[in-house]
């Protein structure tokens, strides 16, 4: 399919974006299948626009903040971000542990915030990430509050791959472990999405009563037994449901 030379920029922009340490002209032609005077154009395109920059003295193109502006500015501008941002600080603050806020995107989950703890361990979680939900304790918390049907569409559009040795890949096993969630009103990660991590999620509803998102806490490996898994769970539990509340949620949750 021919790109139109928007797509090309794009393209150009998202490449450059993902590439650490700076790209040259080159390789940008290389890897866009491009030639370079082509190549050349959409960069500099992208350079008068304030989106990219030329480190002189290594001839490489780098993103430039403007995009960390812009990906701020939709953040600022998010009803959700504004309503949970408060919130999960209160949660970082009362559990000492890296908290995490998570909007539900089609069939994953897309990190929108994350407040690292005192009491933090290294994670590979970014803002802007996506992940998968039934290997997670956010995305296990969504999965529990979908309609048969909506289960239905996930099961026959995502397949249950292992990313740990802990990862659930069989649907029944799945299903079961969805309805305990839903029964207590938070999930469990127990390291089935990163070996070394374990977290606590539970779901967030908007003014529709439909699930929009979810927010997790990291509980380090020394700490994870079922004493500290019930005050920690009771703590989401509750800014789950405040956030839900102030986002208009009434009464139940729609099926």
């Amino acid at each position: 399919m021919k790109l139109s030379s928007l797509e090309k920029s794009l393209k150009i922009l998202e490449y450059v974006i993902a590439s650490k340490g700076g790209v040259k002209l080159m390789n940008i032609a290389k890897a866009l299948s491009m030639t370079s005077p082509a190549a050349y154009k959409h960069v500099m395109t992208l350079v008068d626009c304030g989106y990219l920059y030329k480190e002189e003295s290594s001839s490489k193109y780098f993103p430039s903040y403007k995009i960390v502006d812009m990906s701020s500015m939709i953040l600022r501008n998010n009803e959700i971000h504004e309503v949970e941002h408060p919130l999960l600080t209160k949660l970082m603050e009362e559990t000492r542990m890296t908290c995490h806020f998570v909007i539900r995107k089609e069939y994953y989950g897309i990190y929108i915030d994350k407040i690292e703890g005192v009491d933090t361990i290294p994670t590979m979680s970014r803002i802007g990430m996506k992940r998968d939900l039934y290997c997670t304790a956010f995305g296990k918390a969504i999965l529990s509050n979908f309609s048969k049907n909506e289960l239905g569409e996930y099961f026959n559009k995502i397949e249950l791959k292992p990313i740990t040795k802990n990862t659930i890949i069989y649907k029944e096993e799945l299903l079961k472990e969805l309805e305990n969630i839903k029964k207590r009103n938070y999930a469990l990660d127990d390291e089935e999405n990163e070996l070394g991590i374990k977290c606590v999620g539970s779901a967030v509803f908007d003014y529709t009563n439909k699930v929009v998102g979810a927010l997790s806490v990291i509980i380090p490996l020394k700490w994870f037994n079922q004493e500290n898994i019930d005050r920690t769970a009771e703590k989401v539990i509750k800014i789950a449901e405040e956030i839900s509340s102030r986002l208009g949620k009434m009464g139940g949750n729609e099926k």
